[in-house]
């Protein structure tokens, strides 16, 4: 048997199947879409489109509903992850451990509150080999995006003019790395006065063209307008407090009403140091 629409080709038993397909479903005015026509049980018509009577027995609908819980599973975990990491970051304490090995009886403050505080189910994944988020890569991640949002509350509390005053210092940490302080004080919308730390930054130079090219970088990343800058406040060292190519003459250059004054802490610390 031939039929026009294999171009003169015999008829084979699968152009029977979809010629039949078609026959039916024009004869009853129904459309059925490609995972209802190869993996539906049971199909109903409803109006034009066919529906199922019963959508667990679509394999479609199962593999989604398996993604639906696994990303409900994920959410809870990384919930519970977050949780540790902002308890210990408002504490100030240690995340890592000197041993994180399993034979370790104290692998740090992070690893053992979750060993502490997880149920049946966080702990079985917390085993898995992946998926458990808890390597010194994924905590950093998470300790910057908590970072991150508090820089975000702490300037959106600024009131609307935004005018405020910035503050650094730098120190080297046990590692021997120069880390920077940064801070901001202005006054927030309820007309208060804030001192408020934006974050620490690694100085791979100390000199005055590289701090005041970093704070220039950071004031921006954080969209601060530098122009709205009204004072800095450093300490008396040569690098910060030189009228001529200290880090307070090159911000001056940029915000002339950027009016620099030395820190009365730092005053306040040469003069006990003189005294001893």
């Amino acid at each position: 048997m031939l039929f026009p629409a294999t171009n003169g080709r015999r008829f084979t038993s699968r152009h029977y199947k979809v010629y039949n397909w078609i026959e039916y479903s024009v004869s009853k005015d129904e459309i059925f879409c490609f995972p209802c026509r190869h993996f539906s049980a049971n199909i109903i018509a409803s109006g034009k489109t066919a529906v199922q009577k019963n959508h667990s027995l679509s394999i479609a609908n199962q593999v989604n509903n398996i993604r639906q819980q696994n990303i409900i599973e994920n959410r809870e975990h990384l919930k519970f992850l977050l949780k540790a990491v902002l308890f210990l970051s408002k504490q100030g304490l240690a995340f890592r451990g000197h041993n994180e090995s399993d034979i370790s009886k104290n692998k740090g403050n992070f690893l053992e509150i979750l060993d502490m505080f997880a149920d049946d189910k966080i702990k079985l994944r917390l085993q898995a080999r992946y998926g458990h988020y808890t390597s010194p890569e994924y905590q950093n991640d998470f300790i910057s995006s908590i970072a991150q949002c508090t820089r975000q509350i702490i300037l959106n509390s600024m009131n609307k003019f935004g005018v405020y005053t910035i503050m650094f210092d730098e120190t080297k940490d046990l590692s021997k790395k120069e880390q920077m302080s940064f801070l901001i004080r202005f006054v927030d919308k309820e007309l208060n006065i804030c001192e408020k730390s934006i974050g620490c930054y690694h100085m791979e130079n100390s000199n005055a063209e590289s701090l005041a090219s970093e704070i220039i970088k950071i004031l921006s990343i954080n969209k601060l307008n530098i122009m709205n800058c009204i004072g800095q406040c450093y300490d008396g060292a040569s690098v910060m407090s030189g009228q001529y190519s200290g880090v307070q003459e090159r911000i001056r250059f940029k915000v002339p009403h950027a009016i620099y004054v030395h820190c009365y802490a730092h005053r306040l610390n040469l003069c006990l140091v003189q005294t001893l």
